[in-house]
């Protein structure tokens, strides 16, 4: 056992100490790294005094940290000076909205900053802890607790030393103290540090003499940004940073990591009398270089830390097997659709000009169906393609990083297998980041198998299973029928959303009404073939009836609530329906007034056609064609107010089965202000033949101007080919001919795809598909 005068423990990779005979440990995880930075003090100081050690210490890794202490209460009799200096800060890229925003505000205090860095949101360790809280905080608060005997035998100075940073009050959250949900983990964790380093230095260690203190090193330009940023770009920020010092006097812009660390050697070696545990020494330098220390209050809440103080001690009960407690994180709010992407292909058919190819009367697919244009894919595109695009569109889009995704649910009902599910061909995108643990897989009950695929996410993120990562649900279909009057009907598309706590479209728990039976209205009987059997007016009633009760349910749900003390219509400010066809849409919206005339005959705005649907009830209803067109003519101003706005995507592209509800909801966002949109409640009705329905709401409790401006909706659809109907007839029949084919090589043209779409290249005699990115 080492018994030399001095025993200093850095975690992580420092650069500046000296004194005579001492002990200086490296405690880091790369051993490597540790011995290199070790030998290289040794040459530049050249003591006899000094001895270097190095020891395996891995923050944030409760094992790692507690075989360390271990370690170090076997090799040393004591230890002077803990040195808590590892940390990391990931970063995803730059914000330059931020960026912005911080030079034209406050551009003095913008230099130097954190606002600039987006930051990772939801990373762990294999544990279940926060990846920032652990690295950066509790596992030195761990290792800690573990050495603190040795360091309560020290002769001399006993001292912790935090490096602290950036610590922000209004990025900390108290419900979710390892801060896995919130934007800026870094900030947080520094913040805990400050608050427990003084609770550390007044009471805990008090009475072992061992004092705690805080230290800032400044603005120092470093490799963190080496992930997003060239080598030139890290120079530029060095080079800035000394100008903007030279030129305004900012002393907090250290610059080096060597000016840096002046802090950390003030509080080791200044009188232990002219120390206070209270203020953090923040490392200053003059504009020519001169450096000095400017102690400042750390603002303490003493409740705060007293709460952080017996969460903290129960991670450590965990963590040393004294405790059979599990590791919770904070329970989530306001889960639900944090963003939306979605895809379609390039080519389209005009529905006046379809109309004309079929020789049918003017008006019968634009007025009848209510429909402009249909997109359809030739054989390029299937399913798998599809979901690729649109998963690799957002992730680039919203710059979500694949492994922060813990759960994607595929909701589709055209299948290229059997077997395999459609999921596993978006397995491919994740491979390059590691990320193989990943929950769900695809849900179908025909266009129902998105919203279930959806509830599913939701329900994940609201249980004990969530492991505090955000969830992606896919969601689309090809829809195609055979020749005949169904084939107007058709469509395609495909939607990405990303699912988590804290979002602005959240899912009002538990306002859901379902409805589920079973009937032969729509199914996919032969497997050999794309298109699906159809009874079409018991389709059409199996639709209303399903939205009857499903509405009813969820309008019971709504008072026993306390949301409303007789629910009707007028609590939905926005509905958003599955669309087969959109004249659809408007008969199932007047079905919803029909409803509210059975719950209340004696409302005023129902005094035109009381007597004559006063016997009517809802089974009576169902084939009345009078009842029909008068609660469409009824509920036209509302529907025009609180659905038209929710069927941009319906009207131009068509039926999307599973993703038709989700595409209404994009429409609606990009039709309406988000200001306008703001505080509001979104009810969406999604039905599944078979049966399956439900009809469930979102309230508006965040900004959606950005999700309006990466969907760019409108735009989009005006970036199409229009292909006239005797080609969409020859594609279609290719796609007839092609079906489940094998050894099979498409011939669809490359060039009509969009950039970065992924496409179909080959089918090889096992069946196995090669996709390829235009």
């Amino acid at each position: 056992m080492l018994e030399l005068q001095q025993v200093a423990i850095i975690t992580g990779k420092d650069n500046r100490e000296g004194s005579q005979e001492l002990v200086l440990v490296l405690a880091c995880r790369n051993q490597d790294r540790a011995k290199i930075a070790g030998e290289k003090l040794l040459r530049k100081y050249n003591n006899k005094n000094l001895l270097i050690e190095t020891i395996t210490l891995d923050t944030s890794d409760s094992s790692s940290v507690l075989n360390a202490a271990k370690v170090i209460e076997t090799r040393y009799k004591h230890v002077n000076y803990l040195f808590c200096n590892a940390g990391i800060m990931s970063i995803s890229g730059l914000d330059w909205k931020g960026i912005v925003n911080g030079i034209l505000k406050h551009p003095l205090e913008f230099v130097g900053g954190t606002e600039a860095l987006v930051q990772n949101v939801g990373l762990q360790t294999k544990e279940g802890l926060g990846l920032v809280f652990a690295t950066n905080f509790f596992g030195h608060y761990l290792l800690i607790k573990k050495i603190s005997g040795v360091m309560g035998k020290a002769p001399g100075a006993r001292r912790i030393i935090w490096v602290s940073s950036n610590a922000s009050e209004l990025e900390f959250d108290k419900n979710d103290i390892q801060h896995v949900r919130g934007k800026k983990p870094y900030e947080s964790s520094k913040f805990i540090t400050d608050q427990i380093s003084v609770v550390l230095d007044k009471q805990i260690l008090k009475e072992k003499k061992i004092r705690s203190f805080v230290v800032e090193p400044g603005n120092v330009a470093t490799n963190i940004l080496s992930g997003i940023a060239s080598q030139l770009f890290i120079g530029f920020v060095y080079s800035a940073f000394l100008l903007v010092r030279l030129v305004f006097g900012i002393f907090r812009l250290t610059v080096t990591p060597w000016n840096g660390s002046y802090g950390a050697f003030y509080a080791a070696t200044e009188n232990e009398q002219k120390l206070d545990g209270s203020l953090k020494y923040n490392t200053c330098c003059t504009r020519l270089g001169s450096l000095f220390v400017d102690p400042q209050p750390i603002k303490t809440n003493k409740k705060l830390a007293s709460y952080l103080v017996d969460e903290l001690d129960q991670l450590v009960a965990y963590t040393t097997g004294n405790s059979e407690m599990t590791i919770s994180l904070a329970r989530p709010e306001n889960i639900g659709i944090k963003a939306i992407e979605v895809y379609f292909p390039k080519k389209y058919v005009d529905q006046v000009e379809l109309e004309k190819h079929d020789g049918v009367s003017a008006g019968k697919y634009t007025i009848g169906l209510g429909q402009e244009k249909m997109s359809f894919c030739d054989d390029r595109e299937d399913i798998a393609s599809m979901a690729l695009t649109v998963v690799k569109q957002f992730m680039q889009k919203y710059n979500v990083d694949y492994k922060n995704i813990g759960r994607l649910e595929v909701g589709t009902e055209t299948m290229i297998d059997k077997s395999k599910a459609t999921k596993t061909f978006l397995m491919s995108l994740f491979e390059e980041s590691g990320n193989h643990s990943i929950e769900g897989i695809d849900t179908t009950n025909a266009c129902y198998g998105g919203t279930s695929a959806f509830f599913n996410a939701c329900q994940w993120i609201d249980s004990r299973a969530w492991d505090g990562r955000l969830a992606l649900v896919v969601s689309g279909d090809i829809a195609v029928y055979a020749s005949g009057n169904a084939r107007p009907s058709g469509g395609v598309g495909i939607a990405c959303i990303l699912v988590g706590p804290d979002a602005p479209l959240a899912l009002e728990f538990p306002l859901r009404g379902t409805f589920m039976e079973h009937v032969y209205d729509f199914y996919k009987p032969d497997l050999s073939s794309e298109f699906p059997t159809v009874d079409g007016p018991l389709s059409i009633v199996s639709y209303i009836k399903a939205l009857d009760y499903a509405y009813l349910g969820y309008l019971k749900k709504l008072e026993l609530a306390g949301e409303s003390e007789s629910a009707s219509l007028s609590d939905l400010d926005y509905i958003v329906f599955h669309s087969p066809y959109t004249k659809q849409v408007a008969k199932g919206f007047g079905r919803l007034l029909f409803n509210d005339f059975l719950r209340d005959k004696n409302n005023q705005k129902f005094a035109l056609i009381k007597d004559q649907f006063e016997n009517e009830t809802l089974e009576s209803s169902y084939h009345n064609k009078n009842l029909e067109k008068a609660f469409i003519q009824l509920s036209k101003e509302a529907y025009s107010l609180k659905t038209t706005p929710s069927l941009l995507a319906a009207k131009n592209i068509g039926n999307m089965y599973t993703g038709s509800v989700f595409f209404g909801l994009a429409s609606l966002i990009s039709s309406i202000p988000s200001s306008q949109l703001l505080n509001k409640r979104i009810a969406l009705f999604s039905y599944g033949s078979g049966c399956a329905a439900s009809l469930y709401s979102f309230k508006v409790t965040g900004d959606l101007s950005d999700i309006a401006k990466n969907l760019d909706l409108i735009n989009r659809l005006n970036d199409r080919i229009c292909v006239s109907p005797p080609d969409f007839e020859n594609i279609m029949s290719l796609r007839q001919k092609t079906h489940n084919a094998v050894s099979y090589s498409p011939t669809g043209p490359i060039e009509e795809l969009y950039p970065g779409t992924f496409y179909l290249e080959s089918v090889d005699s096992m069946w196995r598909r090669k996709y390829n990115i235009a």
